[in-house]
């Protein structure tokens, strides 16, 4: 039976080697081989860190970067088509977006401490909602689809810092 596979998107500073370290007990026993793209830096200015946290830069959407790199190793080692995806901290924030844009072959996510929330959210625009999705992506999210995928959604107790827009409250929404 061929192994099924895990994205693993890393954090803000990209330590895909503590990533990866991480991830190989998990990987050997349950016969899952792991994707860990690795984002640049400084798309937008030499200290940009984080546009791949939102999906879309100038000249670039990294939901279709990591799409067709799922594409590929799907193709050249018959994997299963659901995969398994995982985000810590700036990886959560990429991951939970990138599965608003492509829920489809997604069977679990496991989102970490994502800080920066894009809520399902019709009032307000992108990133902090959804009202505005259609002419950002070319696309409406496919709450059908979103919904089958289980989510795993972790905040720990040290994550209280109010970042950027976030407004104090509930950490977790349920789609129904």
């Amino acid at each position: 039976m061929p192994p099924r596979l895990l994205v693993a998107i890393h954090d803000t500073y990209r330590d895909m080697y503590s990533l990866r370290h991480q991830l190989i007990e998990f990987a050997d026993q349950t016969n899952t081989a792991v994707l860990l793209p690795v984002f640049p830096t400084g798309i937008s200015d030499w200290e940009d860190l984080h546009s791949y946290k939102f999906v879309i830069a100038p000249g670039i959407r990294f939901d279709l970067v990591v799409k067709d790199m799922i594409e590929e190793v799907q193709e050249t080692f018959h994997f299963k088509n659901e995969i398994l995806l995982y985000g810590f901290s700036g990886g959560a924030q990429f991951a939970y977006r990138y599965l608003y844009l492509h829920p489809e072959n997604i069977r679990s996510a496991a989102i970490a401490a994502p800080g920066r929330i894009t809520f399902l959210d019709s009032e307000e625009d992108y990133y902090c909602g959804t009202r505005d999705f259609q002419k950002v992506f070319g696309q409406e999210i496919d709450m059908f689809q979103l919904k089958k995928v289980r989510i795993l959604l972790m905040v720990g107790s040290d994550d209280t810092e109010v970042i950027d827009y976030a407004a104090e409250g509930d950490t977790a929404t349920v789609i129904e």
